[in-house]
């Protein structure tokens, strides 16, 4: 499950889906709307919950990936929304997990919920207990001038993978990102496979 940005839609990971397909990984990427800022963080994680729920077999769990602002709307339906329980794993690719200073130029309510220090990420970042839970990998740049410090996309927990993208949005269609995120998922799906009978 693909979770695109602000001002992006789901289209953005045609590349990657393409890369996921071809290693036989199927994957879904919503378009969440409003997608300019208008609505809060959580409602956007209530419209993603609810995909989950219509597309994914309740017997069945999720790899979910979070593009910036995206990552922020896993972060809540992770945390809050109870999602950790119907996800494998949790991938996060340049996420203002501690804010970005952009931030501050808009006063629309997801903008405002991504400035450092906000009440919302606050609350988040004080229950990362509930993301140790599952696999957890941040994937950053240090050339990010969307994310602002580059740094906040990383986390205390998990792993964190620098990739020398040039831009914010570049990274989405790097090899490394590519061929990571893919490897990552088939471990996780081959390690929840029963063992061969002898």
């Amino acid at each position: 499950m693909l979770v695109h940005g602000i001002m992006d839609r789901g289209r953005i990971f045609r590349p990657l889906q393409s890369v996921l397909a071809d290693a036989g990984i199927a994957s879904s990427a919503p378009n969440l709307v409003p997608n300019h800022g208008a609505a809060p963080l959580e409602v956007l994680a209530a419209q993603l919950a609810e995909h989950v729920e219509e597309h994914v077999p309740a017997h069945r769990s999720v790899h979910l990936l979070g593009f910036s602002m995206g990552a922020i709307v896993a972060r809540y339906y992770l945390q809050t929304l109870g999602g950790i329980a119907r996800t494998a794993q949790f991938i996060s690719v340049c996420a203002p997990h501690r804010g970005t200073h952009w931030s501050w130029l808009g006063p629309l309510p997801a903008m405002r919920q991504m400035r450092p220090g906000s009440a919302f990420l606050t609350r988040l970042n004080d229950d990362l207990d509930t993301l140790t839970q599952r696999p957890l990998t941040c994937y950053w740049t240090p050339f990010d001038l969307v994310i602002v410090p580059a740094i906040s996309s990383t986390l205390p927990i998990g792993t964190n993978v620098r990739i020398d993208s040039m831009c914010h949005q570049c990274i989405l269609n790097h090899p490394q990102l590519h061929r990571d995120v893919r490897t990552r998922i088939l471990d996780s799906a081959a390690a929840d496979l029963p063992p061969e009978k002898p």
